[in-house]
């Protein structure tokens, strides 16, 4: 039986009873005092790591969409590239088509001003050519060529 059980007990305790009481009673009092201190304490360092914790995620979901972005601007950045590369193959195509047409240009005006014949069929397949005029359309201008030339 404990003291406190021992006081209920008693109708007039001993005054030795009363005091021990008394003592457990302040003994009590002062571990329950640092009891709710050391909880206190508690409480406040978790407010204050659940509040680290918060933050760490935040900078972590930061970090996560500056990943997100950086390899969405990867991806951006070699899909342009590429198209580039395409369009920087097109101009030079451009370009050699460009300077095919203004070789045959120039030979035609000469032969407009007078200072080349006519050209026969040898020269008109290599403006063709040069020109990069489809498959097809040369073999008919062959073709009419060869019925002129047999009729």
């Amino acid at each position: 039986m404990d003291n406190v059980e021992r006081l209920l007990t008693y109708t007039n305790p001993p005054h030795s009873v009363r005091q021990q009481i008394a003592d457990e009673i302040k003994a009590l009092r002062a571990e329950l005092a640092t009891e709710r201190k050391r909880q206190s304490a508690m409480r406040t360092l978790i407010t204050s790591l659940e509040s680290t914790i918060s933050l760490y995620r935040d900078w972590q979901a930061k970090a996560d969409e500056a990943v997100r972005t950086l390899d969405s601007e990867r991806e951006a950045n070699a899909t342009l590239t590429a198209e580039i590369a395409q369009l920087r193959e097109l101009i030079e195509q451009f370009c050699k088509s460009l300077t095919a047409r203004v070789k045959v240009e120039n030979e035609i005006a000469n032969i407009l001003a007078g200072q080349l014949p006519m050209p026969d069929a040898a020269k008109l397949k290599e403006w063709a050519v040069r020109l990069g005029v489809p498959e097809e359309t040369r073999e008919q201008f062959r073709k009419a060529a060869e019925g002129k030339s047999h009729g």
